[in-house]
């Protein structure tokens, strides 16, 4: 277990795959129930929802029970390429599996995205620099979002992502086109 901590990690994967070959590469033997696939280590457990995220987010607000989450890593791809798992609704789901003090941590900075974690009731900060992108964000559900981040979302043509708006951020594939 971490530092003799009790810790729980949770995780939706859709590619069976990449399952496999985590399991292979450090030697894990996973639980599985369903599309779920739980490894414990002393008292700090990794469970991966398989499937559609959208989905098994319900799958884990069932396994949370009365627990909320402490911390979001926000690793979807890009709108672009999933632009369902950006979406006002999403951040709004993820918002009610969260502990008040829960931090969201993301990659992007897009202004598309920011609008739509700020319409869901996050509040936000930049975050630091992410390999070539200049900054990164963070969200909290107390606070005051960063005024810098207000002012720029102000000049920002774009709108928020939304379950209703969703594919004119995605990418058509040579086949759809």
């Amino acid at each position: 277990a971490l530092l003799g901590m009790s810790h729980i990690f949770y995780s939706f994967e859709i590619d069976k795959n990449l399952l496999e070959l985590f399991e292979e590469k450090y030697a894990l033997k996973f639980e599985r129930k369903n599309e779920t696939y739980t490894y414990t280590e002393g008292s700090s457990k990794l469970i991966i929802f398989l499937g559609n995220a959208r989905d098994r987010v319900y799958d884990l607000k069932k396994e949370l029970k009365s627990e909320k989450i402490n911390c979001i890593y926000q690793d979807a791809f890009s709108p672009k390429r999933n632009a369902i798992l950006w979406t006002k609704e999403w951040f709004a789901t993820l918002k009610e599996v969260s502990s008040i003090d829960c931090i969201m941590s993301t990659y992007s900075s897009s202004s598309s995205i920011r609008k739509s974690m700020i319409e869901a009731g996050w509040k936000l900060y930049p975050g630091e620099k992410f390999g070539d992108k200049r900054s990164s964000t963070r969200a909290r559900l107390t606070g005051d979002t960063d005024p810098v981040i207000l002012e720029k979302l102000s000049r920002s043509h774009v709108s928020s992502i939304t379950d209703s708006n969703y594919t004119c951020y995605t990418l058509k594939k040579k086949a759809d086109a």
